[in-house]
């Protein structure tokens, strides 16, 4: 066998390996934004199983029930859960999204077409439903009148122009027609 301990006085003795600076990745990624994945894995981001985790966290944020938020969702974008579902034209111009914002509304809240529904969810949603008052603990009731009516405050009674309907016809239907469909498809109901 050779004799290798002359390697030993030439080698320097080191007990780790020297870290590599990586602080570079601090600038390169956005903080807190982690919509670049959905580009990068969109069919595992479009499962119903990531959409339920992004129900939940935009619920959470505001202090809601789940299945109020997600049966709201489904009902304003007719079950499809698409950030970018073209709904009525109104005096706010096309609607679109999960919770059908108007033109002026898409751009103050940053709802795009190449939006994920995560981040729709997640942030549009959660800033529009907190300015239109809605806190924790609130009922579908007053959540679904933010989102209809732009205030958790709105009379009930007040007349959808585009289809006749109440904000209290509108909740009754939702409740009646996509809860049952957000429980089985979401939550093993």
């Amino acid at each position: 066998m050779d004799d290798l301990s002359f390697l030993d006085k030439a080698l320097p003795k080191t007990k780790e390996p020297p870290k590599e600076d990586l602080s570079f990745l601090d600038t390169a990624l956005p903080k807190n934004d982690l919509s670049f994945l959905d580009q990068a894995l969109p069919q595992a981001n479009n499962s119903d199983a990531h959409k339920r985790q992004a129900l939940e966290r935009g619920a959470k944020l505001l202090g809601i029930n789940p299945v109020d938020y997600a049966t709201a969702i489904s009902y304003e974008s007719a079950g499809t859960f698409d950030p970018w579902v073209k709904g009525p034209v109104t005096k706010w111009g096309q609607h679109r999204g999960t919770i059908q914002y108007g033109e002026p509304q898409r751009k103050k809240y940053g709802v795009h077409p190449k939006q994920s529904f995560e981040d729709q969810v997640t942030n549009s949603n959660v800033r529009y439903l907190k300015d239109a008052g809605v806190k924790p603990g609130m009922t579908f009731a007053q959540i679904y009148s933010a989102i209809n009516g732009g205030s958790v405050n709105k009379d009930p009674n007040t007349q959808d122009w585009n289809t006749g309907r109440t904000i209290a016809d509108n909740i009754r239907k939702a409740d009646k027609e996509h809860r049952p469909k957000v429980l089985q498809r979401f939550f093993n109901g």
